[in-house]
């Protein structure tokens, strides 16, 4: 299994990093993935790893579609970083259902926290989902509430129904990542 660096971009001290700048956001990628020459790469250098980093994803918030600046701020943050890093894959935390033409995205993001009978049937969640782009990214996953306990067998196979799911349609979604509690 191969495993790959994703940065969120949403919380910083209470305050939405959304609010920050795109340049403050840039500046994060520049020290992951620049060249060691570079004063952001020169950074990363200097604590130890001269070789950049393979940032492949980067998440613009978390849970944060509804927020009055979310979306605004969405497409600034996807056009500072698509004009340095055209082959970093954005994800939005925006569902598909939210998704337009104004709002461009690579991969939006996914959480299902649910009871164990509700994620049995979410196993045919994306079976009738358009197969154009963009993907899903399943980032966070988990059967909750008192049929949870201290961990159930109940859960356990609701929670593999779920991922039988994904796999079905592993041409639609792009990983997953479960939550634990």
């Amino acid at each position: 299994m191969q495993c790959m660096p994703r940065i969120c971009e949403n919380q910083v001290g209470g305050v939405p990093a959304i609010y920050e700048t795109p340049t403050k956001s840039c500046s994060i990628e520049d020290e992951q993935r620049g060249d060691p020459g570079t004063s952001w790469g020169s950074v990363r250098a200097a604590m130890g790893h001269p070789e950049p980093f393979q940032l492949n994803y980067i998440s613009i918030g978390n849970q944060e579609c509804s927020m009055h600046y979310y979306k605004e701020n969405y497409r600034k943050f996807y056009s500072a970083i698509k004009a340095s890093y055209l082959d970093i894959k954005i994800i939005s935390s925006c569902d598909r259902s939210t998704i337009s033409p104004i709002d461009p995205v690579d991969l939006y993001d996914v959480h299902v926290y649910t009871s164990s009978g509700d994620m049995s049937s979410k196993s045919r969640m994306f079976d009738s989902t358009p197969r154009g782009r963009p993907k899903a990214i399943v980032s966070e996953y988990a059967v909750t509430g008192n049929d949870v306990g201290q961990g159930t067998l109940v859960a356990s196979l609701a929670e593999a129904a779920f991922l039988i799911g994904l796999e079905r349609n592993r041409f639609f979604y792009t990983t997953s990542g479960l939550v634990l509690w």
